[in-house]
């Protein structure tokens, strides 16, 4: 070992010491902050399903059918000679779901004469109880014409199936479901293309998405990407107060998360400026 590393072994044995104990504190933190009780996670777990919906991306949808707000069955595949916005929700859902729906009609009142042309939208129910006249009447609060964004049922199987194509987790609790708050973009191949994750998003988002889809843009993981999943991560529903609420449960790991990332890079850039430093220094010594 050169003697100049050598000398400097105590002072980067220490600073290393110091940074080991702080990723120890911070897992320690983050772990008891992130599991908030063992019956919570045999019941939900947020990192796997947003790891699903993920790994969907590139999945090809099957062809299935479907009943759609008039009682009419119709195959999805036909959906698909453009591309297709696939939302899930449950009819009786009175916060995300009606939040996710209402930003998607925001965009398409913004897309104007090109909804229709360039894109459709599907809103499906995984709600077993949800009917065609539940489904109709969901979908008259956000919307005039049925023509080019249907909201639909399907049995049990179907839907399961369906859910798995694009990644989709969820389960029930009491009388609501939990799920991971996203919908999908289908390109015209019927392949997942984006999913687009949160219950707060622009419609510039949305049609970006559709025009990416169309010209067959690669994707790049990007800033705006890993805050709506880090959104999607940090709310869930409040059986007390029967809302969406923020989670300290998911926030809380993130946050130390980045505070511990921020200080590790920052320590370890003082720690080598210290030793070039100290061996600088020694090397003008022996040079006088």
């Amino acid at each position: 070992m050169p003697a100049p590393l050598k000398s400097h072994l105590p002072f980067l044995k220490w600073h290393l010491a110091i940074v080991g104990s702080f990723i120890l504190c911070i897992a320690d933190a983050g772990i008891s902050f992130s599991v908030p009780s063992p019956s919570y996670f045999a019941e939900w777990d947020v990192k796997d399903t947003f790891g699903r919906a993920e790994e969907a991306i590139g999945n090809r949808i099957g062809d299935y059918t479907l009943t759609d707000q008039d009682g009419k069955g119709f195959q999805l595949k036909g959906l698909l000679d453009k591309p297709l916005v696939i939302s899930f929700i449950y009819a009786t859902c009175d916060y995300a779901c009606p939040l996710i729906t209402t930003h998607l009609r925001d965009a398409v009142k913004e897309a104007g004469d090109d909804f229709g042309k360039k894109f459709r939208i599907i809103t499906i129910s995984f709600a077993p109880d949800d009917t065609s006249d539940r489904m109709r009447s969901f979908g008259s609060n956000f919307i005039d014409s049925f023509e080019n964004w249907k909201f639909a049922t399907g049995d049990e199987e179907t839907i399961s199936m369906l859910a798995r194509d694009v990644g989709l987790s969820y389960t029930k609790v009491d009388k609501v479901f939990q799920h991971l708050n996203f919908f999908t973009v289908v390109d015209t191949e019927g392949k997942v293309y984006k999913q687009i994750y949160g219950i707060d998003f622009k419609p510039k988002t949305v049609l970006e998405s559709i025009d990416m889809a169309i010209e067959q843009k690669k994707l790049w993981v990007s800033f705006i990407n890993i805050m709506d999943a880090i959104k999607a991560f940090c709310y869930t529903y409040d059986a007390k107060t029967g809302r969406y609420v923020p989670n300290s449960a998911m926030l809380l790991p993130v946050i130390l998360g980045a505070i511990a990332q921020l200080f590790i890079v920052a320590l370890l850039v003082y720690i080598f400026r210290r030793a070039n430093q100290k061996n600088s220094n020694g090397l003008d010594r022996c040079r006088r």
